[in-house]
C-alpha cells in the first residue's frame, strides 16, 4: 500500500478538492483528527490517503515524487 498525508490547511478549498477526488473510494481517505478532540477542525487538519485503488489519486503525487525523491514510493 502507498499512502500520503495531505495537509488541508494549505488552502481553504483543499478539503473539498480532496473529497471530490476520493468520492468514488471513500474508504481511501481518513481525517487524522477523527475521534480526537480536534475533530471539529478536520477541514484544516491532516488527512491520511490510501493511494492504491484510486486512479485519480495515484496520478496526483507523481510531480512530488520527482521533486522530493524516491521516499514517496
Amino acid at each position: 500500500m502507498h499512502y500520503a498525508l495531505i495537509d488541508t490547511a494549505v488552502r481553504s478549498d483543499a478539503m473539498q478538492v480532496l473529497l471530490w477526488h476520493t468520492q468514488d473510494c471513500p474508504s481511501t481517505v481518513r481525517s487524522l483528527f477523527a475521534r480526537q478532540p480536534e475533530r471539529n477542525h478536520a477541514h484544516v487538519g491532516p488527512w491520511l490517503v490510501a493511494l492504491d485503488g484510486n486512479l485519480g489519486l495515484q496520478a496526483w503525487p507523481k510531480p512530488w515524487k520527482w521533486k522530493w525523491g524516491p521516499w514517496l514510493g
